[in-house]
């Protein structure tokens, strides 16, 4: 699945912005966590990108990673979502685990900065 230009606009933002703000935070983070990490958020900003019905609401629902999976199943085995995801499910358990641990609040966290490329996009 390919994004169109508006849409790869808004993501390349999106992802510009969760770098320089998640910059100093992970900054004494496994690197391998780290990536994992970024793969989660691209992949729920590719979501957000992707289909005009999700909205803030919508994903904030998803309070464990294990919900946050059922959704992407759902999707088309091509959709950029399911393709980063993909990265997160080759972690050792231990580092799965810690992203399952904090998810919801990590969705609440990538949900402000989805937000914040919204108020950045031309109307």
């Amino acid at each position: 699945m390919k994004l169109n230009s508006e849409q790869q606009e808004f993501f390349d933002l999106g992802v510009e912005l969760y770098e320089l703000y998640e910059k100093e935070e992970l900054k004494n983070t496994d690197s391998l966590f780290a990536a994992a990490r970024m793969k989660l958020y691209k992949s729920v900003l590719s979501l957000a990108v992707s289909y005009d019905i999700l909205n803030k609401d919508s994903i904030l629902r998803y309070e464990e990673l294990c919900n946050y999976e059922e959704l992407l199943n759902t999707l088309p085995e091509d959709h950029l979502a399911r393709s980063y995801f993909n990265g997160i499910q080759n972690l050792s358990p231990g580092m799965q685990l810690s992203i399952k641990f904090d998810f919801k609040i990590t969705m609440q966290h990538f949900w402000r900065l989805i937000d914040e490329v919204l108020e950045q996009m031309p109307k």
